[in-house]
Parts: C-alpha cells; structure tokens; sequence
C-alpha cells in the first residue's frame, strides 16, 4: 500500500489518516505521560508517529502542558 505523505511550509507531516488514527480524539493517560516523558527526547516528528497525532497537535498540547504548569508554578510565589 503506497502513502502519499503531504509536509506544510514548515516540513511537519500533514495530517495523514493512516498515520495520524487518533487524531480529533481525546488524550488518554499514557499517551499524556509518553508525551511528557519523551517530547525533549525525541522530538515532535517521532513523537507523532509514535502517538498517531499530527505533528501539530503534538505541539499544541505540549505548549498547552506547560503553558498550564508555568500558571500554576507562578501562582504557588
């Protein structure tokens, strides 16, 4: 079976179905604490395929993360 793989201008994988399953889904645990544990390890790109989200969503929900940790870290001074 041949994938025909898109990249936006900025060379992150387009949104691509048979890569991306769950995509629009909510997050589960596991996949919060994978991406948590792993993003500065292995980068959005691999951590796309290895969660099945767009490169994007991997982004957003990471800058989301800590957005929310700095927030409350700054409320705690």
């Amino acid at each position: 079976m041949k994938v025909e793989l898109n990249y936006d201008k900025y060379g992150r994988m387009a949104y691509t179905p048979s890569f991306h399953r769950k995509h629009g889904k909510p997050w589960n645990k596991e996949d919060l604490e994978y991406l948590i544990n792993w993003y500065d390890i292995i980068g959005s790109a691999e951590m796309s395929l290895a969660l099945e989200r767009p490169e994007n969503a991997i982004r957003t929900k990471i800058y989301k993360i800590r957005k929310e940790k700095f927030k409350n870290e700054s409320c705690r001074n």
